[in-house]
């Protein structure tokens, strides 16, 4: 459920600043366990650029007390576009 709020988050900013696209890959890595205790997580998503096709991400995730939960990385592929 992390890894789909990551990329719950990524997507609707990967539209935002570039053609439409696709996650072709999601990296997470795992600081601390998501328990039942946890009553909601935020999600950071930050842009980090463009290479042709490939559009690079990173997301960091934390608990309502600011602690990290996890670390994600990912790469999209734009669609339909000439290069």
């Amino acid at each position: 459920m992390v890894a789909a709020a990551v990329d719950n988050t990524l997507g609707p900013l990967s539209m935002l600043v570039a053609p439409p696209n696709v996650t072709r890959r999601l990296e997470m890595k795992y600081s601390r366990p998501v328990t039942p205790q946890v009553e909601y997580i935020t999600v950071a998503g930050k842009y980090l650029g463009r290479d042709g096709r490939w559009l690079r991400f990173s997301a960091v995730v934390r608990d309502p007390q600011g602690v990290l939960l996890a670390r994600a990385r990912a790469t999209h592929w734009i669609v339909g576009e000439e290069q």
